[in-house]
């Protein structure tokens, strides 16, 4: 994650905000960095090494993310406010300072590479700014955020069962069954009606 340059910097944003999308609405950060790490494959170690820096001066302090960028994280959480879009671009707050922020990214349509494009301190003003309105609904938009990870996370686990299944018999694979059918019964019972198949 070399980030010189704002598309590289918009790519790791994306990622990291789409490995956060699932936890939005928590404000453990320490959970964030051991979901990201567990999708990267990077350590925890290695991610807040990517976070922090790699120490100042020195051959090894080329760019990277964000320095002290929980900042990162916390815009994930603002980005949970599905209005922010609108409020960067003065359709829901005409505030000077963030109407300045969009002059400077203005024609950018990608969210990500136009955030790339800020600064840490002008992102942390918008970030502020986001978190400031309220949004109604944010409750179950977090909740559904929830049932959405848990879902994902019992049908991983059914394909991995299935696939068990195959390679063995007897007392094993009435056993593996009887957990694929539990799991089966989870994923219906947490999904909506008719949405997930049970065969």
């Amino acid at each position: 994650y070399s980030l010189s340059h704002p598309r590289e910097r918009a790519r790791w944003l994306k990622e990291v905000l789409g490995f956060l999308a699932p936890l939005r609405g928590s404000l453990d950060l320490e959970s964030y960095l051991v979901e990201v790490a567990s999708k990267t494959g990077v350590t925890l170690e290695g991610l807040k090494m990517e976070i922090y820096g790699r120490g100042k001066g020195g051959a090894r302090s080329a760019p990277h993310a964000p320095r002290g960028s929980w900042e990162v994280l916390y815009l994930a959480l603002a980005l949970s406010n599905p209005r922010w879009w609108k409020i960067f671009k003065g359709e829901v707050l005409e505030d000077p300072l963030v109407l300045s922020l969009w002059e400077k990214v203005k024609g950018e349509d990608d969210p990500s590479i136009a955030l790339a494009m800020l600064d840490d301190g002008e992102r942390s003003l918008l970030v502020g700014k986001v978190m400031e309105i309220p949004e109604e609904g944010m409750e179950e938009l977090f909740a559904s955020c929830h049932r959405r990870a848990e879902r994902r996370a019992l049908e991983r686990e059914a394909r991995r069962l299935k696939m068990s299944m195959e390679g063995v018999s007897g007392e094993e694979k009435g056993r593996l069954l009887a957990r694929y059918i539990e799991i089966m019964k989870s994923i219906k019972g947490a999904g909506e009606e008719g949405v997930y198949e049970t065969h």
